[in-house]
């Protein structure tokens, strides 16, 4: 639904009723959340000045995560950002299938994902375990588009795209952005690797 829940929230106080959450948690009928989170990059700064950001992030997404990053959240992001993310955990919660989508093109690559997640995780928004933040970020946005059958698991059979990181994102979902080395296709590419092409030359 690429409407999103947003446009079924009541005009008064912004809240997804019980009609919302039925609908939502029914037969075949998924969401795909593309709450973001970006305010949050204040709390950890850090993040922008990672090669990983001053290389790959597009300049026009690069100001904004740089002038956030000036200020940790005012009560009004988060007041915000929880009208946002709120619903759709509750709706996970109710049994629904609920996906982290990233919105690219229209918001930023990498980045925006990690605050995205955190955001679904973050006691003050989504307040997800981070278990099911793990979930709505694998195979249940493979299910939304058809493809759990490749996607979204570690199986024998599935296509092998894995993520390795240092630190176990069960026990906090920030782990996730310490990414070491990824697999494509079976084949292995370390951050390092990934990077060199975006290096200056010497």
């Amino acid at each position: 639904n690429r409407a999103g829940f947003q446009w079924a929230v009541s005009a008064r106080d912004e809240k997804a009723y019980q009609d919302v959450m039925a609908l939502f948690t029914k037969d075949d009928y998924h969401l795909c959340s593309t709450h973001g989170g970006r305010y949050l990059v204040g709390e950890t700064p850090e993040l922008i000045e990672d090669d990983r950001f001053t290389l790959l992030m597009p300049p026009y997404f690069a100001v904004r995560y740089v002038n956030d990053a000036r200020f940790p959240p005012t009560q009004a992001e988060l007041d915000n950002g929880r009208r946002s993310v709120a619903p759709a955990v509750q709706i996970l919660q109710k049994g629904g299938t609920v996906s982290i989508g990233t919105d690219s093109p229209v918001a930023a690559p990498a980045l925006g994902v990690h605050m995205a997640l955190r955001s679904f995780a973050d006691p003050r928004l989504g307040n997800a375990t981070n278990h099911e933040t793990l979930l709505a970020a694998t195979i249940n946005s493979a299910k939304l588009i058809h493809a759990d059958h490749e996607l979204g698991t570690v199986e024998v059979g599935k296509i092998a795209d894995l993520v390795m990181i240092d630190g176990n994102p069960l026990e906090d979902i920030a782990n996730l952005v310490n990414v070491e080395m990824v697999m494509k296709n079976g084949v292995i590419y370390t951050i390092p690797e990934i990077l060199a092409p975006y290096l200056p030359k010497e």
